[in-house]
C-alpha cells in the first residue's frame, strides 16, 4: 500500500517535471517565432491546424496540461519554417553531409528533423524517397521535443543559406525548371513587396546561380535556347537575331552576318566579312560580346565571367525587360552610353569587387581621351543611372549602377538634356541643367584631386611660386 502511494507520488512528480520542461521549451521556442503543439506520438491533437495563433497557443496549453507527456511538434506553416525530415541517414549521406546544417535540429528515432526559415517562398512538400528525405512546409507538424526526440537548439538559419542543398533536392525532384523557381517564386515575393507584406531587403533570389561554375553551367544550357539569344541581341545590340542580318561588328548597308543553330545544338553568330583586316569567323555569345566591346586580352577573363553573370541573372530574373529598356533609352542618346552601362552592370553582377578605371574605359570605347570617359560616367550619375561612391580605401572613387533606376524619370532626364554634348560636360555646363548639390557631389573628386596636386606642388617648392 505504502509502495503504491510512493509510486503514484513519483509518477505525479515526473509528470509535473515533464510538464514544466515542455512548458519551458514551448515558451522558449515561441519567443523565436516557433509555434508548437502537443502530439500523441506523431499525430497532433485536435486544433493543431488552427491558423489563429492566439487560439492555437491557448488550445495547446490546455492539451498539454491534460497530457503532460505529449511530444511537442512545430506547426511549420504557422511558424514559416521548412523541416528537412531525414528518415534514412545512410541514404541521405550519399547526397549531402548532415553536419553542414548549423541550425536547430532534432534527433529522431530514425534520423533528424532539421529546421530552416522559409525565406524562399517554398509552398509545396517534396518527397525524395530514394534518399530517405522529405522537405516539409505545408499542413504539417514536425516533432521537435519529447520522448525519443532530442532537441539541439541553435539560431535557425534561412533556407537561402543552403542553396547548394536545395539545388540537389530540386534536381532530384525534377523541380529545377526555370518556370517554377525563377519565375513563380520570385514574382510571388515581388508581389508581396508591392503589397507591403515584405520589405525589399527580404527579397532573396536564392535559386539564382551564384558561383562561376553554376553560372557557366547555366549559360551552357541557355546558349541552346533561342529565347535567350534573342534577349542578348536585343539587350546588347538593339536588334533581333536573324539568319540574314546586318553585322553588329561592322558598319554596313548590306547584310553579311547570320545567327544560326549549329549541329552541336548551340546558337552561334557568323560574320562573313572577308578583307585584309577581317576574315569570316564564328562566335559564341560571350566571344561576340568580347569582340564587340573591344575587350583587351588582359581583361578577357574578367569580362568573360562578368558578362556571363550579368546575362544569366538578368535573363532568369524578372528584370530582363527593364534592362532592355534602359539600354535602348541610353543608346538613343549615345551608343557609348549604352556600352558603358552594360560594362558596369556586368562588373557589378560579377563575384568580388571589380572596378573599371577611366583609362581602361577610354581604351575599350576607343575614346582616345580619359576626360571623355570621365564625362560619360559623370553624365550617367547626373541622370540617375550610376552612383559615385568611395571605395573604402585611400581616397579612390568608384562607379556602380543604381538599384532604384526609374524608367519614367530616366526618359524625362534624357529628353530634358538631349541638347547636352556629353564630351563637353564640364562642371559649369552641368550646373546649367542639374541641381547644384548633385553636381557638387559628383564633381567633388576632381576638385579634391586638384587640391591635392596644388598641395603637392607647394610642398615640393616649399610655398614658392614662379
Amino acid at each position: 500500500m505504502g509502495d503504491n502511494i510512493i509510486q503514484q507520488k513519483t509518477q505525479k512528480q515526473k509528470k509535473e517535471q515533464e510538464l514544466q520542461k515542455r512548458k519551458t521549451v514551448k515558451e522558449m521556442l515561441a519567443g523565436h517565432r516557433i509555434y508548437c503543439y502537443p502530439t500523441n506520438g506523431k499525430i497532433g491533437y485536435p486544433g493543431w491546424n488552427n491558423n489563429n495563433l492566439e487560439e492555437f497557443l491557448r488550445m495547446g496549453d490546455e492539451i498539454l496540461k491534460k497530457y503532460p507527456l505529449s511530444n511537442l511538434a512545430v506547426n511549420l506553416e504557422l511558424s514559416n519554417l521548412i523541416c528537412i525530415d531525414i528518415d534514412a541517414p545512410e541514404k541521405f549521406a550519399k547526397i549531402y553531409d548532415v553536419n553542414k546544417f548549423n541550425t536547430s535540429l532534432c534527433k529522431t528515432p530514425r534520423g533528424y528533423h532539421i529546421f530552416l526559415r522559409n525565406n524562399v517562398g517554398l509552398d509545396k512538400n517534396i518527397n525524395i524517397k530514394d534518399y530517405g528525405v522529405e522537405i516539409l512546409c505545408k499542413n504539417h507538424l514536425a516533432n521537435i521535443y519529447g520522448e525519443n526526440y532530442q532537441l539541439t537548439f541553435r539560431e535557425i538559419k534561412n533556407a537561402s543559406e543552403y542553396k547548394d542543398f536545395f539545388d540537389i533536392i530540386l534536381h532530384l525532384s525534377n523541380q529545377t525548371n526555370s518556370e517554377y523557381w525563377h519565375t513563380e517564386v520570385i514574382n510571388r515575393v515581388h508581389t508581396e513587396v508591392n503589397k507591403g507584406e515584405k520589405k525589399e531587403k527580404d527579397i532573396i533570389n536564392f535559386c539564382m546561380p551564384n558561383t562561376p561554375e553554376e553560372i557557366f553551367k547555366r549559360l551552357d544550357e541557355l546558349e541552346k535556347e533561342y529565347d535567350f539569344v534573342r534577349f542578348v541581341f536585343e539587350l546588347a545590340f538593339g536588334v533581333e537575331p536573324r539568319r540574314n542580318m546586318l553585322c553588329v561588328l561592322h558598319e554596313e548597308k548590306n547584310p553579311s552576318a547570320s545567327v544560326f543553330k549549329a549541329n552541336s545544338g548551340y546558337w552561334r553568330y557568323r560574320c562573313f566579312h572577308n578583307t585584309e583586316k577581317c576574315i569570316p569567323k564564328t562566335y559564341s555569345i560571350l566571344n561576340l560580346l568580347l569582340e564587340y566591346f573591344n575587350i583587351p586580352d588582359d581583361k578577357e577573363k574578367l569580362f568573360r565571367q562578368a558578362f556571363a553573370f550579368y546575362l544569366v541573372r538578368a535573363y532568369l530574373s524578372n528584370q530582363r525587360e527593364k534592362e532592355i529598356k534602359i539600354m535602348k533609352l541610353l543608346g538613343s542618346k549615345s551608343e557609348k552610353l549604352a556600352k558603358v552601362y552594360l560594362l558596369m552592370a556586368s562588373l557589378n553582377n560579377s563575384q568580388g569587387e571589380h572596378f573599371m578605371g577611366v583609362r581602361s574605359l577610354s581604351w575599350i570605347l576607343q575614346l582616345g581621351d580619359i576626360t571623355k570617359a570621365n564625362r560619360l560616367l559623370n553624365y550617367l550619375c547626373l541622370i540617375g543611372v550610376f552612383e559615385k561612391f568611395k571605395r573604402g580605401y585611400g581616397k579612390a572613387y568608384g562607379y556602380r549602377v543604381r538599384k532604384d533606376i526609374n524608367i519614367e524619370e530616366l526618359e524625362k532626364e534624357l529628353e530634358r538634356t538631349k541638347k547636352i554634348d556629353i564630351y563637353r560636360l564640364s562642371k559649369e555646363r552641368a550646373l546649367e541643367y542639374f541641381d547644384k548639390e548633385k553636381v557638387e557631389e559628383i564633381y567633388k573628386r576632381a576638385v579634391e584631386e586638384k587640391k591635392e596636386l596644388v598641395g603637392a606642388i607647394k610642398k615640393i617648392f616649399k610655398g614658392k611660386t614662379f
